[in-house]
């Protein structure tokens, strides 16, 4: 009778008993073998796995730090307010459908709109990254052109209102004309 298992063929021979116990001593040693050969390579290949996430997690960390850097340069926000703010950021990477690093292209895209406060800050990165999983543009794109939008918008209303006032004075000139008979 033959035994194959991968390269490892193992022959038993019905001949007498000390035979088969000396085969199965051989079929011991030869698993034994293997398996001490495939814990080695699982060994190696948990080792490398672990060694490439410490690897990725010391980028992370340092991506981090980076990110955070900018948006307390662009955002003014400082020390315990920016640990804070820092852990309000990595809860929303894990509620949202983006990295770290999305969250904070976003949050120094608005840092350097002018946005500084906390509340404004969160609110717009929300936005941003709700429209940016949507659209599939980056969350630091999407808040680049919410600003210009808002600009535009505030623009557009500064001009409604400069008009309105236009209007009102040309209104009370035409009335102060028609009250002392000089308009016609």
């Amino acid at each position: 009778m033959a035994i194959e298992a991968g390269r490892v063929r193992v022959v038993f021979e019905a001949v007498g008993i000390q035979q088969v116990n000396a085969q199965m001593t051989t079929l011991n040693r030869t698993l034994g073998r293997v398996s001490r050969t495939a814990i080695a390579f699982a060994a190696l290949f948990v080792g490398r796995q672990f060694l490439s996430g410490i690897k990725t997690l010391i980028n992370d960390l340092g991506e981090l730090s980076l990110g955070m850097a900018e948006i307390q340069r662009t955002t003014g926000i400082a020390g315990a307010g920016l640990n804070e703010f820092r852990e309000e950021l990595l809860d929303l990477s894990a509620q949202m459908a983006g990295s770290i690093e999305d969250i904070q292209d976003a949050a120094i895209a608005l840092g350097r709109a002018g946005v500084t406060s906390r509340e404004e800050l969160l609110a717009g990165i929300k936005i941003s990254a709700k429209f940016g999983t949507i659209t599939g543009q980056a969350f630091g794109e999407v808040a680049s052109q919410f600003v210009s939008l808002s600009r535009i918008l505030e623009h557009q209303r500064s001009l409604i209102t400069l008009r309105r006032s236009a209007m009102r004075w040309r209104s009370q000139v035409e009335n102060s004309f028609q009250t002392q008979g000089r308009f016609h």
